[in-house]
């Protein structure tokens, strides 16, 4: 009997590499937003805009104090800027990709920063996450996760930085003082435990350090500011006294920008410290119209900035 035979086996020769119509990917397919998200953009900054306009038609400048010092008002816009600067680092440390450059971070946060005063809240964020969305093409959920762990980051480096200045205010008030004591170790309890789970939440000390930083630095500024207007330097508890308020403001989601809601806890804690009711009301009006200046200098840089990164037309 004769073994069966296979068939013999006919190779296919792959065409020449020169044939090949490969198609390399290009930048410009991968950070290019859909036009319909362009557009949501274009409508993003527009209700900002009329969000600004609706805070400017409600300060009352007739209530703004004198300015005593110069100097002291140059510094707390000093600080405060540098606090916006550790802002945009912490939303670059909040963001898993090691890819984003700090630039890119800080034109978006400051592109969509007067999104604030559009009410909801969450616009400002939304603005942030679609611009970083655009340039690295990242995940919709990773930009949400993102978002979040920034938010709920800053806020609580916030409430330590607040509590801290508040125990050392409650220990140089009266160190020998058995409820004084107790409040003072309470706070230095639940400062350790935010610590803790900032850390947790986070897995990043960059993030940590530059969310503590940002609300040091905008403390600090406030307390300059304060003293601008006064002709002996104020208690260094008005540091604390910005950043409890300014969380109030960020929590209440019905007041665009915080719009009242930070004044009125501004006025109410000012009060406690034995400040007139006329000259918190002053402070708070102050306090909001140097705050909206440097969000409108940074929006203003950062689309410059964006402008000037566009590629040339050809």
């Amino acid at each position: 009997m004769l073994a069966k035979t296979s068939p013999p086996i006919q190779l296919q020769l792959a065409p020449p590499a020169s044939k090949l119509k490969i198609k390399p990917p290009t930048k410009e397919s991968n950070i290019n937003l859909s036009p319909k998200l362009s557009w949501t953009l274009k409508l993003f900054y527009l209700a900002s805009l009329v969000g600004v306009l609706y805070f400017l038609h409600q300060i009352n400048l007739t209530a703004i104090p004198e300015i005593k010092s110069y100097t002291l008002l140059g510094v707390s816009f000093t600080l405060l800027m540098a606090g916006h600067l550790a802002d945009a680092q912490a939303w670059k440390s909040s963001i898993p990709s090691n890819n984003i450059k700090y630039i890119d971070a800080y034109t978006s946060a400051n592109l969509s920063i007067l999104g604030k005063y559009i009410p909801g809240k969450i616009w400002m964020l939304i603005g942030r996450g679609a611009i970083i969305h655009k340039k690295y093409n990242l995940d919709i959920n990773t930009i949400g996760k993102s978002l979040v762990k920034y938010q709920v980051a800053t806020l609580l480096a916030g409430a330590v930085a607040s509590l801290f200045l508040f125990a050392i205010f409650l220990f140089n008030q009266s160190p020998q003082s058995l409820p004084n004591l107790t409040l003072t170790t309470g706070c230095l309890i639940v400062i350790t435990l935010f610590v803790i789970l900032i850390y947790r939440l986070t897995r990043s000390s960059s993030l940590l350090c530059a969310g503590s930083a940002t609300w040091i630095l905008w403390g600090a500024g406030y307390y300059c500011l304060v003293g601008a207007t006064t002709s002996s330097l104020p208690p260094a508890i008005l540091a604390a006294v910005f950043g409890a308020s300014a969380i109030i403001g960020i929590l209440t989601l019905i007041a665009p920008g915080g719009l009242g809601a930070r004044e009125g806890a501004m006025v109410s804690l000012l009060l406690i410290l034995g400040y007139t009711n006329q000259d918190a009301i002053a402070i708070a009006i102050l306090a909001r119209i140097w705050f909206f200046t440097s969000e409108l200098s940074l929006f203003i840089s950062a689309l410059t900035v964006h402008y000037l990164k566009r590629p040339p037309l050809s």
